[in-house]
């Protein structure tokens, strides 16, 4: 307070000397100005009163010189004595002589010290010049009357000043005094930043507005920060509410609500990073025949499905324990602190024995099942990439051990998956390196007891291995989109040889090709390719037959019978291969207008073993019949089942009973010396011999 108190008298000091130091230089520079403007004033006007006085006297001296009266001159000239700045005063005649003077007795010592105003009038008469009147003054009488005024303007300038210094403080009363007040309240609000301070005033001019305006900015400040915190508040809360949202669309699925990839691969890495990692055990879950009911309910249903298979596995697994959604029909299972393959086979299990039971959707029973694969930390691995990679392999081995079951990851899966890769760099070798051939099965007319068609079986001569069966590696091509090129391939040299078995063998010869439910993809434009390669052959109609599986129907069903249908009139037809084994449905069979179904040699190979398996074939070949479809039974083996087939109607029969795929020769030599009379004979027929 006692700082404060000073540097406000320090500055009002300051103020007052520094107006104080204003007035006095001004009224200093006017008191010279009016002092030199003064005493220019009062010379001026002496020497005009010393002119007049001569011109007065001129005319009476000059009549007195010419009568040469120095006595009457002297009486002239001797009241200039008296006044105060005349020193001398002479008359000179025509010669230049002093004809007469008065020299003032008191101003005799001036004459030396002092400079003297020298006045000369010419004294003259009828054009002629007699002398001159001299008259020589000093400037007392002006510094008589300079003296006086300055003591005046000295009296006025010490009345300013007094006045000045009274008008200075109560100017810093009245105008400093509240200007300082103000400016420590705004040195106090811009410290604290406090706007609800506000500056006090007790008058009503221009400091008082001021005062005013200044309480007014403050309340306005305090108005705005005020809006603006609930406006910072307001958009904080959107902020952290938007950043939640954004967590949730980055961590969590949108379907299920479940925990996405992201998150369990990093929860993964948090674990097994910690100081401390605790043990884990990752669950790949996959739903069994979840796609089939997409094609046949709907993507509703399945995603409906997909939400009540999440709710059953949350019921099953610990609070402690994390399920999420990767995508599509495929969950995982974080089991925090489980590593015990007992335990994790538990609850697999459960698991398991949950998905047997039915799912009720929208009135609809719905049937799947889970095919699991496990991992655990750090067993398996050190990273979130090994342990996800490692369990997603054990459910890969799960499916391909016939879906509906369990697997822990083990070495040889590894091992597996790098046998695949090897087949398939292999593979891509043998489409360039020429290793690939197509044998040829016949397909025996049972009606016409001839043979005019022949399934092409591709066949792989390995430089290393020798020859590997298609069931060797066809999966592994379906599974890694070899498959297309693998098939192209299958195509082109299947036509080269329909062509040249039409003219050797019989012109209406017909090839069968398998087609790949992985070859009729929309987005591999298998189908249109397979068109261009026909019109560019030109081999007429029912030159090439294919084979397709009841699963591949499955796969988006509008699209498949729009693309064979235009196969179908294109000549090409359609055959159903290892009928009765997949999801056998009638309408496929009306909508695609199939031209044949070859029955699976499982059900063939049961004939007069098994009462159902006779009967099962039976009925396939009369329901055939009955919608105008061609029956091929496939894996006929001896001559009771062709028999049997014969009597229930079947129209064509393969297998190695009739004969063993072979080579494109030897297969003609084959068809050209088959006769209906081998298959009558036992030996002949089983066919070995010929080829």
């Amino acid at each position: 307070m006692v700082n404060m108190f000073l540097k406000k008298r320090s500055l009002l000091f300051r103020l007052t000397a520094m107006f104080m130091a204003v007035a006095s230089f001004s009224t200093l520079i006017t008191l010279l100005v009016m002092s030199v403007y003064q005493i220019n004033t009062l010379s001026n006007a002496e020497v005009r009163r010393v002119n007049s006085l001569a011109q007065i006297l001129a005319p009476n001296v000059t009549a007195s010189l010419i009568f040469n009266d120095k006595e009457a001159i002297h009486e002239l000239i001797e009241p200039l004595a008296y006044q105060d700045s005349v020193v001398m005063v002479s008359v000179i005649d025509h010669q230049g002589d002093v004809f007469t003077s008065i020299d003032i007795a008191e101003s005799a010592a001036r004459l030396d010290n002092q400079a003297l105003t020298k006045t000369e009038t010419s004294l003259e008469a009828h054009d002629s010049h007699y002398g001159s009147l001299i008259i020589y003054t000093d400037d007392s009488s002006v510094r008589k009357h300079v003296s006086f005024y300055l003591m005046f303007l000295g009296a006025i300038f010490i009345t300013i000043i007094v006045f000045g210094f009274f008008l200075s403080l109560f100017a810093s009363k009245r105008f400093i005094y509240p200007i300082l007040r103000l400016a420590a309240v705004v040195k106090k609000v811009t410290h604290s930043h406090d706007y609800s301070i506000r500056a006090t005033y007790s008058s009503f001019d221009e400091i008082g507005d001021l005062t005013k305006g200044f309480n007014s900015m403050l309340e306005t400040i305090s108005l705005r920060d005020n809006l603006l915190e609930s406006t910072v508040q307001q958009r904080t809360g959107e902020l952290e509410k938007a950043n939640i949202e954004l967590r949730d669309q980055a961590y969590k699925d949108s379907l299920s609500g479940l925990p996405n990839r992201r998150y369990i691969y990093e929860l993964i890495n948090d674990v097994s990073k910690n100081v401390k990692p605790h043990t884990f055990t990752l669950l790949f879950l996959d739903l069994d025949g979840f796609k089939e009911v997409n094609d046949t309910l709907g993507h509703d249903y399945g995603d409906l499905l997909i939400v009540d298979a999440a709710k059953r596995i949350q019921a099953i697994i610990n609070k402690g324990d994390t399920l999420a959604r990767l995508g599509g029909d495929e969950f995982t299972i974080f089991l925090r602190d489980v590593a015990e393959p007992s335990v994790i086979e538990s609850i697999a299990n459960r698991i398991r024995y949950e998905f047997n039971k039915p799912f009720l959707i929208r009135d609809e029973s719905v049937h799947i099942t889970a095919s699991i694969g496990a991992s655990s930390y750090p067993e398996c691995g050190q990273s979130a990439e090994e342990i996800m990679k490692k369990a997603d392999l054990a459910m890969y081995e799960a499916k391909s051990s016939g879906r509906n079951c369990y697997r822990f990851f083990h070495t040889s899966m590894l091992e597996k998956l790098e046998a695949k890769k090897l087949v398939i760099s292999d593979l891509r070798q043998a489409l360039k390196n020429d290793e690939l051939e197509l044998f040829y099965q016949p397909i025996y007319n049972i009606e016409t007891r001839k043979i005019d068609k022949a399934e092409a079986l591709i066949r792989w001569h390995h430089p290393e291995k020798g020859v590997i069966s298609p069931q060797d590696f066809i999966p592994i091509a379906e599974e890694n989109g070899l498959i297309v090129e693998l098939g192209n391939w299958v195509l082109q040299n299947a036509i080269a040889n329909v062509q040249a078995f039409r003219q050797s063998l019989c012109p209406n010869f017909c090839v069968n090709i398998n087609v790949s439910a992985a070859q009729l993809k929309p987005e591999d434009n298998w189908i249109p390719e397979f068109i261009r390669i026909l019109d560019d052959a030109n081999l007429g109609a029912n030159a090439i037959a294919i084979e397709i599986t009841e699963t591949a129907l499955m796969t988006d069903r509008k699209k498949v019978v729009e693309d064979l249908r235009l196969l179908k009139e294109k000549g090409v037809e359609i055959a159903i291969d290892d009928f009765g084994v997949g999801y056998s449905s009638l309408s496929y069979l009306q909508q695609l207008k199939i031209d044949i179904i070859k029955i699976d040699k499982s059900f063939v190979q049961q004939l007069g073993i098994d009462s159902a398996g006779t009967t099962l074939c039976n009925t396939i070949v009369q329901m055939a019949k009955n919608l105008n479809i061609k029956v091929v039974a496939e894996g006929i083996e001896d001559e009771a089942q062709l028999q049997m087939l014969t009597e229930f109607g079947c129209h064509f029969g393969q297998g190695y009973f009739i004969a063993k795929p072979a080579q494109a020769k030897k297969f003609e030599t084959f068809f050209h010396a088959f006769k209906p009379a081998h298959i009558a004979s036992k030996t002949a027929l089983k066919g070995e011999v010929l080829l």
